[in-house]
């Protein structure tokens, strides 16, 4: 596995990152909160490969609030269908990271979603 897509996803394993709905990531009294792609955009920027907005209502990455930025979708050969089955998982299931940690290494575990530019 793609040793970023492998970072994805032990960070939405882990405890760094605090879950939120509807946008990729949004300031709360506590601190920042991410949605799952939220995450990657977060590994992402951490990794030179995007650009963080600061919002006083959260992050953006490359211009993007809601969805991965292009720039992002085409590095990692994102489809839309899996970018929407992603936000469905956290938006509407109300999935835990862990559990969509769980699909996402289940669905495309062996598969390298991150491809060399």
């Amino acid at each position: 596995m793609n040793p970023i897509i492998r970072k994805w996803i032990d960070a939405l394993r882990g405890d760094k990152y605090k879950q939120t709905y509807g946008r990729l990531c949004r300031y709360e009294e506590e601190g920042p909160r991410h949605c799952p792609l939220g995450v990657l955009c977060e590994i992402a920027f951490l990794e030179g490969l995007v650009m963080r907005d600061d919002y006083r209502s959260g992050r953006g990455y490359n211009g993007a609030v809601t969805g991965l930025p292009d720039s992002l979708s085409r590095r990692a050969g994102m489809t839309k269908g899996l970018e929407q089955s992603i936000i469905a998982m956290n938006d509407k299931q109300r999935l835990t990271f862990p559990q969509i940690a769980d699909a996402l290494e289940k669905e495309f575990g062996q598969r390298d979603l991150f491809r060399d530019p």
